[in-house]
């Protein structure tokens, strides 16, 4: 088990928080906001991205506190979980006039294109420790 201070001079652990910390704000908006979802067309997306990526991430999480990474692992996580946001922000950007919840859609993008941002320079630089 690492100590704190090697744990936050990993940059990779550092994403990972940030990472799911986005997708505990993602979860609390679907989840309190669950019926002013209704009118996307991206809502499961929405729903599969923001609960099974928390999950993802919080195992991520653990993985690097007891030091058994395996970076190809993560890469292929990683590199699914931008794509599947960087989607699920943009769905709701194209949805974003359809509805009668605006606001919320909005903040869902947001954070949704927040957390695909992040995971993808996690993955950058995963990819880059890869062939070091």
């Amino acid at each position: 088990m690492k100590s704190a201070k090697e744990l936050f001079n990993n940059i990779n652990f550092v994403f990972k928080l940030v990472e799911w910390i986005l997708c505990l704000i993602l979860c609390v908006f679907v989840g309190d906001l669950n019926t002013s979802y209704y009118h996307l067309k991206a809502r499961d997306l929405i729903v599969v991205a923001s609960a099974g990526y928390f999950i993802i991430t919080f195992t991520l999480f653990l993985i690097y506190i007891f030091d058994n990474t395996n970076i190809l692992y993560e890469l292929i996580t990683i590199f699914v979980g931008a794509i599947l946001f960087l989607v699920t922000g943009l769905l709701c950007i194209i949805h974003y006039s359809d509805g009668k919840d605006r606001g919320t859609t909005l903040v869902v993008a947001i954070f949704a294109i927040a957390c695909g941002v992040v995971m993808l320079v996690d993955w950058l630089f995963l990819f880059k420790k890869r062939n070091e």
